[in-house]
Order: structure tokens, then C-alpha cells, then sequence
């Protein structure tokens, strides 16, 4: 009954007095070319300013989601190949631009995760990039400070000489405060085949791993942890307007300082290497940054950094102890 009252409606008021009827021709031709010709500017003008807003956000909103996803499927692959050529038998990546000089990136998932955008700076001034997994082999839970550092010192020993040789500069980039405390602020915990926590043992492991690269004539620097998010930064992005809490994505910079405070003064302690700070850079004012200027997460959980976040540590953080020479 709708259907056929709404055509009745069609035929009486569309169909008979513009369609059919002999009345105003070149009145309703001119206006169909006026319209025909509106539809075409608007379409070109769509196309010179590459979509339209909505689109743009649309756009936008994908790219903020891929930076969501962990990289980790696509890292495997990476893995097995750098196991094979160097024999480590943690988790390990390898880029050799057939340079002289080698940057060690030693640490967690942290440091796996910043390998790719390092290495692709590196590569523009001939420089090799190394990322070694400092887990302790075979995982072994409840290890204790002696058997790690065994380990590590074990698997380091093993590294190719030419490729040892050449590393020049070593950079520690890991958690601090979850390996100080064994929680942190985003409820995770310790694993235990990192290495045993507390303020003491991790004084000793950056001390010994300073010492140990800094005998051999190598320059280190720790990179202090960037500031982790309570929450998950996927709700920052994800259905934005439907989250129940705006305040939880809020962090301030005092409070990270507070959280890090045993941590930072336990990095100050250390003899040899140098301190790269972050916290300024990922918190310029008094909240930090959980987006860039173009609206991509700096995050894809809670601590980890994106691909945008870790362009921006390297931007903001790294690139003056990384440069060496002008790029090719």
C-alpha cells in the first residue's frame, strides 16, 4: 500500500508536470544542464582537494588503526632469518648495509619493536643496526641475576667477530620500572626470565652491561623508558566518542616522573653511559602525548610504541646520538 501510494505521488507531482509535459522545455533543459554542470565542478573540486573532509577522517582513522597493530607477525620471519646468519638463539634482527660500523640495540620487546625505523635511519649513513633479545636463554623462569648475565654474556660471546668488532655504540632500550618493581602502572608484571627485579639487580645488570661493551671500547647509552599509559591506547582511537571515562586518557607528566622516580635515580647511579631522556620529549608540557600532529597513536597498548611513536622517539630523542655523518 506504501509503495503504491508513493508512486501515485511520484506520477502525479514528478512525472506528469516535469516529465511529460510539453510546457517550459527550454527552461527544464537549461536547468538539467545547470545541474549536470554543478554535479561536474563539485566533482572536480572533490578530486583537486583529494576527497572531502569526512573522507579525510575516514582516512585518517584507518591509518590510526593500522599503527594499532602490533608488528609482530611481520618480525618472525625476521627472527629466524637473523638467528640463521648469527647463530643467536634469542630473538634477534639484522640489517647489513655492508658497513664498517655496527649500532647494538640490546633490550625487551622495546627494542625490537624500535629496530625498524633505527636501522632505516642507519642505513642512510652506511651504518649496520643489531637487536638483541636480552631474555635469558631458553626462558628459564625464576633465574636468578648470576645465571642471566651468564647467559647474555654467553650468547654476546658467540656473535660473529667482524660483526661484534664493529659495533661502536651500544643502546639499552627496555622497561625500567617493571624490572625495578615487577608491576607497573599498566598492570603488568615481571617475567621472570628477564631478569630478577628489584633495585639492587638491575643497578648491577646495567652497570655489568656497561662495563662489559664499555671494556671493549664501545660507547653505551640507556634510553629511559617513555611514559606507559594506564590504559590502553586503542580506546583513545577506537568508537572515541562512546568511551565512558575522557579523564583516563589524560596523563600527567608529574605523575610519570613520580612512578619513574626510583628508577630515574637508580639510571643517575650508573658509571659509563649515557642517559637518553625521553619524558621531556613525549611529555612537552604537563600531560604527555599519546598522538602526533597528524593524529596517529604513539602507542599500540599501553607501553609500546607504533610505528609513528617510535618516528617520533627518534625525531625527538635518538637522532643526536644516532647521526654520525651527513646522509648519502
Amino acid at each position: 500500500l506504501l509503495s503504491v501510494s508513493l508512486a501515485s505521488l511520484t506520477y502525479h507531482l514528478i512525472e506528469k508536470p516535469i516529465r511529460f509535459s510539453n510546457k517550459n522545455k527550454t527552461t527544464k533543459i537549461a536547468a538539467l544542464c545547470a545541474l549536470m554542470t554543478s554535479i561536474a565542478c563539485v566533482g572536480i573540486w572533490i578530486q583537486r582537494n583529494d576527497g572531502i573532509k569526512t573522507r579525510e577522517n575516514v582516512k585518517l582513522n584507518n591509518m590510526a588503526t593500522a599503527e594499532l597493530v602490533p608488528p609482530w607477525a611481520k618480525l618472525v620471519p625476521k627472527f629466524e632469518e637473523c638467528q640463521k646468519k648469527i647463530e643467536y638463539v634469542e630473538e634477534c634482527l639484522y640489517q647489513d648495509v655492508k658497513g664498517t660500523e655496527t649500532v647494538l640495540l640490546l633490550g625487551d620487546s622495546h627494542t625490537l619493536v624500535a629496530f625498524e625505523t633505527i636501522a632505516e635511519f642507519n642505513a642512510r649513513y652506511g651504518v649496520n643496526t643489531l637487536a638483541l633479545s636480552s631474555h635469558i636463554v631458553k626462558r628459564k623462569f625464576n633465574a636468578t641475576l648470576e645465571e642471566h648475565l651468564a647467559s647474555l654474556e654467553y650468547r654476546l660471546s658467540r656473535l660473529p667477530t667482524a660483526i661484534y668488532s664493529s659495533i661502536s655504540r651500544v643502546f639499552i632500550i627496555e622497561r625500567g620500572v617493571l624490572r625495578l618493581k615487577g608491576k607497573d602502572v599498566d598492570g603488568v608484571k615481571n617475567q621472570n626470565y628477564w631478569a630478577p627485579y628489584g633495585a639492587e639487580n638491575l643497578y648491577r645488570r646495567l652497570q655489568y652491561l656497561t662495563d662489559y661493551f664499555r671494556k671493549d671500547g664501545k660507547k653505551v647509552f640507556i634510553v629511559e623508558e617513555n611514559p606507559i599509559w594506564p590504559v590502553h591506547i586503542r580506546n583513545r582511537i577506537v568508537l572515541q566518542p562512546f568511551r565512558p571515562n575522557k579523564s583516563s586518557f589524560i596523563l600527567h607528566k608529574q605523575d610519570v616522573l613520580n612512578n619513574q622516580k626510583e628508577y630515574l635515580n637508580l639510571l643517575a647511579a650508573i658509571h659509563g653511559a649515557k642517559i637518553i631522556r625521553t619524558v621531556d620529549a613525549f611529555c612537552p608540557e604537563n600531560t604527555c602525548l599519546s598522538i602526533n600532529r597528524d593524529g596517529l597513536p604513539l602507542y599500540y597498548d599501553t607501553g609500546h610504541l607504533s610505528g609513528a611513536g617510535n618516528r617520533f622517539l627518534l625525531e625527538h630523542v635518538l637522532k643526536p646520538y644516532l647521526e654520525k655523518a651527513p646522509p648519502r
